[in-house]
């Protein structure tokens, strides 16, 4: 056993002590280092530069498609005014109309009157309903163009430089 207990022991004697690097060689490595690093700041800086500018036409691009959008509700609230206000005034033209028929058809004393009125009262509706849609044609063209014009052409352009 003492053969076994004399084999597995390490032997102290043959390990050597670690070496201190030379003075010369930390001052090559320092420099690197600092090489490396300012190399490293060098290239930050440069990276925070980007970043600062590429947000900067972030915002800006987000400034003109919120003014766009804004200006298109606008428009288009002002015109919807304008269409409601229509179709309010269409709907009051429309019932006078069918009351002017029901006095019509009560006035009536022969069958004859009755079919008269009715023809008579078709023949106006088909004019005032083709008058009706025009006018409604004519402001929605003008609420679709102005919303239109409105809105710049291509708002995120500059984005895609990103």
């Amino acid at each position: 056993m003492s053969d076994i207990a004399a084999n597995s022991r390490p032997d102290d004697s043959t390990e050597s002590p670690p070496t201190a690097p030379s003075f010369s060689s930390t001052k090559a490595t320092a420099a690197e280092a600092q090489r490396e690093t300012s190399v490293l700041l060098s290239a930050l800086e440069q990276s925070a530069r980007q970043a600062a500018q590429n947000w900067g036409t972030i915002l800006s691009a987000n400034e003109r498609l919120t003014t766009n959008i804004e200006g298109a509700y606008r428009i288009s609230i002002k015109e919807s005014m304008e269409y409601a206000a229509q179709l309010t005034e269409m709907a009051r033209t429309n019932f006078l109309a069918a009351s002017e028929l029901v006095s019509a058809l009560t006035a009536a004393k022969s069958p004859s009157e009755v079919v008269t009125a009715a023809a008579e009262h078709a023949r106006k509706q088909l004019e005032l309903v083709v008058e009706q849609n025009r006018k409604l044609w004519r402001i929605g063209q003008r609420v679709a163009s102005a919303a239109a014009a409105s809105v710049e052409p291509n708002p995120t352009k500059s984005v895609s430089k990103i």
